[in-house]
């Protein structure tokens, strides 16, 4: 219906301004350009591609021609070396670092790089300049490092590449966040409510409500039947599992630019 003559539609009140929360338009460009930096803390590696990674440095080192000198803790008592740990106050070998990296010790590739030199620095320590065993480290040292830039080299391509294909963060290089692992505790009869060693070996069942670590498992009887309160077991239902699963935070995605 048309309006009538003389009649004056009122003005239509314009809208309001959406409120800013951000701080982001009070920070000066250089403030900015500071805080994405913080965001770069540098190569984030999930648990098992640190793990390969460096395994693949370390069987190399291992193989090595002199590889042999450094691949078990020296023995001190057998060497007739009786002031080596009054010199050495943190020995390490490459053999134990294989250990630590199966085990998931490593957080950071830096702690598997500080490590490795570790082992060759104790040998340059102690053993005196120009003899053989401190020339053996300090050309393995050298393959190590060249050996290494190349790791961090390769490292950097790929997650470059992550972070142009939106499967890491285009900040800060994260990828999934991983949640703390869980904890289980032994159901069996000589360590009960005792907890399960991570990345062990332990048995499962009743739909993962019951487990049992390796040992009180090989102490269960073949056909014998386990009472936990309303749920009845055998040994032969129990399924073998290793305390290493490590669950990933999912991606969620942005409101805004719907990017993951």
């Amino acid at each position: 219906v048309p309006p009538k003559k003389g009649y004056v539609c009122p003005p239509v009140p314009p809208k309001k301004p959406k409120e800013d929360h951000t701080l982001m338009n009070s920070f000066t460009i250089e403030q900015i350009e500071t805080h994405i930096a913080s965001l770069n803390t540098g190569l984030q590696l999930p648990p098992q591609e640190l793990k390969k990674k460096c395994l693949e440095v370390l069987k190399c080192l291992m193989a090595h021609e002199y590889g042999w000198v450094f691949n078990a803790p020296v023995d001190p008592v057998e060497l007739k070396l009786p002031d080596y740990f009054q010199v050495v106050k943190k020995p390490m070998d490459l053999g134990s670092i294989k250990k630590r990296l199966e085990n998931g010790c490593y957080h950071d590739i830096k702690e598997f790089e500080a490590e490795v030199n570790l082992t060759f620095d104790n040998a340059t320590l102690y053993n005196i300049i120009g003899s053989v065993v401190h020339n053996m480290a300090k050309e393995m040292k050298l393959k190590f490092k060249q050996d290494f830039k190349k790791l961090l080299a390769q490292l950097s391509v790929e997650e470059d590449e992550k972070r142009k294909n939106g499967e890491a963060c285009a900040l800060c290089g994260c990828e999934k966040l991983l949640f703390e692992p869980h904890v289980f505790y032994c159901n069996g009869a000589n360590c009960p409510s005792k907890r399960i060693r991570r990345n062990s070996y332990y048995y499962v069942g009743a739909n993962n409500q019951y487990h049992w670590c390796h040992q009180c498992y090989g102490e269960l009887k073949d056909g014998k039947i386990v009472e936990i309160g309303e749920v009845v077991l055998k040994k032969v239902d129990l399924v073998k599992k290793k305390h290493d699963e490590v669950h990933e935070e999912s991606w969620v995605c942005c409101d805004k630019c719907e990017k993951w």
